[in-house]
């Protein structure tokens, strides 16, 4: 704000962050100081993005250099897993487990997760056959769940993966980075063109190797006045990111360069001093920081209170019974939050509360593909491809039913799959858009304001205007 207000042009300045709701903040607050300020400056030339999405807008301006036939589209989780699935199911990977095709816990990790997981490593490592030892070390202790056979198979698969995104103008998420990079590698002056000044990263821990050398590309232009970083190595957290605290922590080392000066911004609005003074001592153990303290504004508040417990069952019983008394002493039921770090505990707490007599809601998110819905209409799915699997069209059944079909009795069970069956059938002689259209209304039937669902239908609607062949990535995913 200050520099703009100061004359220095808006369009010499980026701002970059790591999320679109950060950079929309960012620039919706700048937009409001400069106003209040100066009403006249005009504040549109400026830059707020994300990292990817400004590469994500260089790729589509160059598509046609990247061996793109057009504008490639970006395709989402459940789009992507269903091209994995597709390739497992048309490769055999020896070594992965494909009975239970999707699972992804704790103790359980199939074919597609660990697919999935490779091809992310595969890609952000730029690794290619002959680096089985090196994918095998980045899967670390998930390695359990597969066995080294697979590992030169999926190297190879990843090949035929990416060969297939490419040939269908397919993009991911990961790919806006390492495309633009490869752009400037074609064109190392590329970035000279938009006379970029003046460079702010917020956020600039969660930064990876890529994005660190993008801004020392911004560095290297000629245009180049000033960087600003913004970041705590304290909240570093996204190692699995190719992310590192010593970017923040060495800032001048990485970033080769002597000339700065480094502020503390140490005030902490957010948190009581009992809270930070906490806080301050257990970041104080970390011997690999930048070594600060933070000041709490705030007034008093209430202890930290720390305890142990010789086993999780104790744990849960004295939390438990903290909440009982709290809603004897008058505290509603509604007021009291239990936060605990996987749904697995949740539930053992849940449990704990219903034989306390003491009613509660569980608030987590719910993978996509573990909704009954979506399961459901994954099975329609299957069934469109195999009109005799009776299994297939059960599932879907007993969905739309909201579970209660075996309370129909048999007969009618019997009924309600031979007449989904025949009409299947039906629908399979239809063209390919009327295939889209009646599996689609097959698929809304099942929607009863299940949010989650409604977001699986939009994500399918628009990949339905982009098959040819019904259900062909969707079916995969079983």
């Amino acid at each position: 704000t200050m520099m703009i207000l100061d004359g220095i042009d808006p369009s010499s300045i980026i701002c970059l962050t790591f999320t679109n709701a950060g950079a929309s903040e960012m620039k919706e607050r700048i937009a409001m100081y400069v106003a209040d300020i100066n009403p006249d400056l005009n504040v549109s030339g400026l830059t707020v993005t994300t990292f990817n999405a400004y590469a994500d807008a260089i790729v589509r301006k160059n598509y046609d250099k990247l061996g793109f036939t057009k504008e490639p589209t970006l395709i989402d989780d459940v789009e992507r897993a269903g091209i994995i699935a597709e390739l497992l199911n048309e490769t055999y990977i020896d070594g992965l487990n494909y009975k239970m095709f999707s699972e992804n816990s704790k103790y359980v990790k199939g074919a597609l997760t660990m697919c999935t997981k490779a091809f992310d490593i595969i890609k952000r490592d730029n690794l290619s056959l002959g680096d089985e030892a090196l994918l095998e070390e980045k899967i670390g202790l998930d390695m359990r769940f597969m066995s080294k056979t697979a590992l030169p198979q999926l190297l190879e698969l990843y090949a035929e993966y990416d060969n297939q995104l490419k040939s269908n103008n397919l993009i991911e998420f990961a790919d806006q980075e390492l495309l633009m990079f490869q752009l400037l590698a074609m064109d190392p002056y590329y970035l000279e063109q938009f006379n970029i000044s003046h460079i702010i990263v917020d956020e600039f821990q969660d930064s990876s190797k890529m994005q660190i050398d993008l801004i020392k590309e911004f560095v290297d232009c000629p245009s180049f006045e000033s960087l600003m970083v913004v970041g705590d190595d304290s909240q570093a957290i996204f190692s699995f990111r190719d992310t590192t605290p010593d970017y923040i922590i060495n800032f001048f080392d990485v970033i080769e360069t002597d000339d700065g000066s480094d502020f503390y911004l140490l005030e902490n609005h957010r948190s009581t001093p009992e809270i930070i003074e906490f806080a301050n001592k257990i970041n104080a153990l970390n011997e690999h920081r930048v070594v600060k303290d933070l000041i709490a504004t705030r007034a008093h508040g209430k202890p930290v209170i720390v305890r142990g417990f010789y086993s999780g069952q104790q744990e849960y019983e004295y939390i438990a019974d903290s909440i009982v008394k709290k809603i004897s002493n008058g505290t509603p039921a509604e007021e009291i939050a239990y936060i605990a770090g996987d749904k697995y505990e949740l539930l053992k707490m849940g449990s704990r509360l219903t034989e306390l007599g003491i009613q509660w809601v569980m608030l987590n998110p719910e993978p996509v593909l573990e909704n009954a819905k979506v399961i459901a209409a994954i099975e329609l799915a299957k069934a469109f491809q195999q009109p005799n699997a009776t299994s297939s069209i059960l599932i879907y059944l007993n969905a739309l039913y909201e579970g209660k079909l075996i309370d129909e009795g048999e007969a009618f069970m019997k009924d309600a799959i031979d007449e989904l069956q025949s009409r299947i059938e039906d629908i399979n002689t239809l063209s390919d858009e009327e295939k889209q259209e009646k599996f689609y209304e097959l698929l809304l039937a099942l929607d009863d304001d299940d949010e989650l669902y409604q977001a699986f239908l939009e994500t399918l609607k628009s990949i339905f205007f982009k098959c040819i062949k019904i259900s062909s990535q969707f079916y995969a995913l079983w």
